[in-house]
């Protein structure tokens, strides 16, 4: 099924008829004592390697395109990019393991930033922006600028002669991932002792994976250090379940709605963080994110400090 447009969501998330800019912070709200608000503490000499990854992922109103001119698109757009270095990473968990040093749980860090192109029903773009924040300004601002350069040289050209009637949107990400499968070994990479970033090796084994009309660019090897929590996030409040939609009920429709965001320090979902992964309809969307505004959680805990931490979440619907 086609991306529900992610501006629709924070449409209706905010219960507003028109969306507002999106305001990246730099860190995420914190509730604890001034300590609280300190990076997260990393463990000394343990990381892993991630790889730093561009995707583009045509949404509502573009019928497919070649997966070639998604690439090159995507080329387009990282020849614009300028990363901030250091690159700095978001107080934000996204994956939990076993501490490499010892007892107890580590995590690490991440980041998935995305901004949209609409096209309108003339097959022109009519505006870019930002769609979902990865809580680090520059970042934030480095990708909307890529993106907007690259829909001025004509990278998205392809997608406008391919817009339905109504205009439609094409999505760029840009997110750490776990390694692609090199032919190297992750561990063979040596962590650089001051520049988080490192060229992307040769490889001759495929580093570009189709999903669906999605395609995804391997951009950088990111070098992510753990850090050691104490617990995990937990929920602490459940809204209502989701209204089921009139149309979906009548047809006997059964959906799912994949949506990810980040629960800040205080429990809640960060405004601008929310990601609608897959919906089977905009109905089913619309429930989902509606009933989510009620949720509340325990954030995840490092010491005695909560912090940021990246959930996803799977909603079904089904007509008995």
């Amino acid at each position: 099924m086609p991306r529900i447009p992610i501006a629709l969501a924070l449409i209706v998330a905010a219960g507003a008829g028109v969306a507002s800019p999106l305001r990246a912070q730099d860190t995420p709200p914190t509730t604890g004592a001034d300590a609280c608000a300190r990076p997260l503490e990393e463990i000394a000499g343990a990381y892993t390697v991630d790889s730093l990854l561009l995707a583009l992922d045509p949404g509502y109103g573009i019928r497919p395109v070649d997966s070639t001119a998604a690439l090159t698109a995507l080329a387009v757009v990282n020849d614009h990019l300028a990363l901030p270095a250091p690159l700095a990473l978001p107080p934000v968990v996204v994956g939990w393991g076993p501490n490499p040093r010892g007892s107890g749980t580590a995590a690490i860090q991440g980041f998935m930033g995305e901004a949209f192109v609409e096209i309108d029903r003339h097959g022109k773009v009519k505006r870019s922006g930002l769609s979902q924040t990865t809580l680090v300004s520059t970042l934030d601002a480095a990708l909307v600028s890529a993106v907007q350069q690259a829909a001025n040289d004509g990278a998205f050209m392809a997608f406008q002669d391919n817009a339905h009637e109504h205009g439609g949107y094409v999505f760029v990400q840009l997110r750490t991932m776990p390694l692609p499968a090199f032919k190297q070994k992750a561990e063979d990479y040596k962590r650089p002792g001051s520049d988080a970033l490192v060229p992307l090796p040769y490889s001759n084994e495929p580093t570009i994976k189709k999903k669906g009309d999605a395609v995804t660019l391997p951009v950088r090897l990111l070098h992510v250090p753990f850090v050691s929590l104490t617990s995990p996030i937990a929920i602490t409040k459940r809204g209502l379940d989701p209204v089921f939609p009139r149309d979906e009920l009548e047809g006997r429709q059964d959906g799912f709605v994949n949506i990810e965001f980040v629960v800040g320090a205080d429990g809640v979902a960060i405004p601008g963080t929310l990601r609608l992964a897959n919906a089977m309809t905009a109905g089913y969307a619309k429930a989902v994110i509606s009933a989510l505004k009620d949720y509340r959680f325990k954030p995840a805990m490092a010491g005695s400090c909560p912090v940021a931490s990246r959930e996803t979440y799977t909603f079904t619907f089904d007509v008995y």
